[in-house]
């Protein structure tokens, strides 16, 4: 089953197979092996849009996390993801001291299919290296 993630999409999925969490938990929990400041929210986005390519995610917007009814997308593809990222979240500071409460963000949790995909034998080695 499969779906060859990148190392940045199976650190993502690792996280994400602990518990959901929003963008802004995932930017403060992922460690980004000293990339720029500059590049961590498009490896972030790039990340998760892997995620949605393989189904192994479902997302809802949080329009303002914590005091707004959240938006479900019509799918969780990467086409939606996309579009929701282009109007809601592209201008958005995920830099570590920005809350995710009072900002927009996206609300992401693992499918079954993202705990079966981490557990691939091909992944082992990530696996260790995570795991220490």
């Amino acid at each position: 089953m499969s779906s060859q993630l990148s190392r940045m999409g199976f650190r993502l999925a690792f996280v994400l197979s602990t518990g959901a969490m929003t963008l802004h938990d995932l930017i403060r929990t992922l460690a980004f092996e000293g990339a720029p400041f500059e590049n961590r929210t498009p490896l972030l986005r790039d990340g998760i849009s892997e995620l949605c390519r393989g189904r192994l995610i479902q997302w809802v917007f949080e329009p303002d996390y914590g005091n707004a009814p959240s938006i479900k997308p019509e799918t969780c593809d990467e086409s939606s993801l996309a579009r929701f990222w282009q109007l809601h979240l592209s201008a958005i500071d995920f830099s570590v001291e920005t809350p995710d409460r009072k900002n927009p963000t996206l609300f992401v949790e693992a499918t079954p299919a993202l705990m079966e995909e981490i557990e691939e034998p091909e992944y082992e080695q990530w696996r260790d290296e995570i795991n220490g």
